[in-house]
C-alpha cells in the first residue's frame, strides 16, 4: 500500500526529531555541569545586593519621575479649568 511507505517515512522522521531532541538535552546537561562556571555563595550574595540597589535606584528615579509629572500636569490642570 502506498501509504504505509508514507507512514514509515513519518515515523522515521519522528525518530530521528526525537533523536535529536535527546541530544540537545543531553548536551545541555551535560553543559550545565561541567562547562558552565558557577558563582561562589559570597559573589552570589555580592551581587544579589548591587541588583538590589540598582533596583531600588531605578524604582525611586521613576517614582520621582512620576511625582514630578503628576504635580506639573495636576498645576496645569488646574490652571486651564479656571
Amino acid at each position: 500500500m502506498p501509504g504505509q511507505k508514507w507512514r514509515g517515512n513519518v515515523d522515521l522522521f519522528n525518530q530521528n526529531k526525537m533523536s535529536k531532541l535527546g541530544n540537545y538535552i543531553q548536551e545541555a546537561y551535560d553543559e550545565l555541569l561541567h562547562k558552565v562556571s558557577w558563582p561562589s555563595w559570597d559573589e552570589l550574595q555580592q551581587t544579589t545586593v548591587i541588583v538590589l540597589v540598582a533596583l531600588l535606584m531605578v524604582t525611586g528615579i521613576v517614582w520621582g519621575m512620576d511625582f514630578g509629572i503628576k504635580a506639573i500636569l495636576t498645576f496645569i490642570y488646574n490652571l486651564l479649568s479656571k
